[in-house]
C-alpha cells in the first residue's frame, strides 16, 4: 500500500459513506468526506490524492461531479461508485477518464477491492508526477548547460535522436532541423577531420570505453567552430540496436584553440628571434626564455 494517502470521499449515502470510510481508514488512508458535490469541491485543496464519488451526488448529476474535478484538478484520479449497473453508466465513467468503477453492492462486503483501486490510482498518479518533475529539472539542466546534449545512432551521419542545449548558438541550425532529418550532423563536419573523426569514436566504441575527440564544424552561416565532444555506447531497455546508441556533450572550443595558436605562433616568433628574449615574475624569476637565451 501506498503510505500517507489522503482520499475525499463524496457520498450521501450516510451509511455506505460511513462502512466504506471506515474500511478506508482501516487500510491506513486517511479520508475526508462530503455529502454534496459543493463541499467535495471545497475540500479538493486539503491535500488530496484521490476522490471516491457516487455516480449522482447533490447538486450534480451523472459524471458531472467528476468533470467539475478535472476541471480544478486534471491529475487527480476518480474511482466512481453507483448503484446503477446499466452499460451507459459505464460508458460515461470511462468517457470521463475515470480510475475505476465499482457498483456499490459488488463492493459492499469487501471493500478491499476499493482499497486496491485507490492504491493503484494514487501509485500511478505519483509516478507520472514523479516522471514529469524529472523531465523539468532534466529540462531545465540542458537548457543551462553551455554545449549541446545529445542522443544519436552510430551511423556515418551520425541521426539525432534527441538535442538539447546550444544547439542554434553553435551550429546555427535548430534542433528540429536535426531531429527531422533536415540536416544531418554529419554534414557539418569539416571534411578533413570527418574520416578521423569516424576512426576515433568507433575505436572507442569497439572497446567499449567512452570518447573524447575535437573537430571542426562549419555552421550555418559558414563560420568554422570547433568543438570538443564527450560521449559513449548506452544501453537502452526494450530496444534491439542499444550497442549502436551514443549519448553524449558537445561543447565549443574554438576561443580556447585560437588562444592555443596564438601562444604557440608567439612561440615559434620568440625562438626565431636571433637575440636572448625571456621573461619573468615579479620575484625576478625566469618563465619564459628562448632558444637563443639558452
Amino acid at each position: 500500500m501506498v503510505p500517507e494517502i489522503r482520499v475525499l470521499q463524496v457520498d450521501d449515502d450516510d451509511a455506505f459513506r460511513d462502512r466504506s470510510t471506515a474500511a478506508l481508514e482501516d487500510a491506513g488512508i486517511d479520508v475526508v468526506t462530503a455529502a454534496d458535490a459543493a463541499t467535495g469541491l471545497e475540500r479538493l485543496d486539503a491535500g488530496i490524492d484521490c476522490v471516491v464519488t457516487e455516480y449522482d451526488v447533490p447538486g450534480r448529476d451523472g459524471v458531472g461531479f467528476v468533470n467539475a474535478v478535472r476541471e480544478r484538478r486534471p491529475d487527480l484520479p476518480v474511482v466512481l461508485l453507483t448503484d446503477r449497473g446499466d452499460e451507459a453508466v459505464a460508458s460515461e465513467a470511462i468517457g470521463a477518464g475515470v480510475a475505476d468503477y465499482f457498483r456499490k453492492r459488488a463492493v459492499e462486503g469487501r471493500f478491499d477491492a476499493l482499497v486496491a483501486s485507490v492504491d493503484e490510482a494514487v501509485a500511478e498518479r505519483r509516478e507520472a508526477a514523479g516522471v514529469a518533475e524529472s523531465e523539468r529539472m532534466l529540462s531545465t539542466l540542458v537548457s543551462n548547460l553551455p554545449g549541446i546534449v545529445y542522443r544519436c545512432r552510430n551511423a556515418e551521419t551520425w541521426p539525432m535522436e534527441y538535442l538539447g542545449g546550444n544547439v542554434e548558438e553553435i551550429t546555427g541550425y535548430a534542433a528540429s532541423d536535426f531531429l527531422e532529418g533536415d540536416v544531418q550532423w554529419a554534414d557539418l563536419i569539416d571534411r578533413p577531420d570527418n574520416d578521423t573523426l569516424w576512426a576515433d569514436v568507433q575505436e572507442a566504441l569497439d572497446a567499449g570505453d567512452p570518447f573524447e575527440v575535437t573537430y571542426r564544424i562549419v555552421d550555418a552561416s559558414g563560420e568554422r567552430r570547433w568543438l570538443r565532444e564527450q560521449g559513449r555506447r548506452v544501453e537502452r531497455s526494450g530496444s534491439d540496436d542499444a550497442s549502436t546508441t551514443i549519448e553524449g556533450f558537445i561543447s565549443e572550443v574554438t576561443a580556447e584553440r585560437r588562444r592555443e595558436r596564438a601562444i604557440a605562433e608567439y612561440d615559434r616568433l620568440v625562438d626565431a628571434v636571433g637575440d636572448p628574449v625571456y621573461t619573468t615574475d615579479p620575484e625576478g624569476c625566469f618563465t619564459t626564455v628562448n632558444a637563443r637565451m639558452e
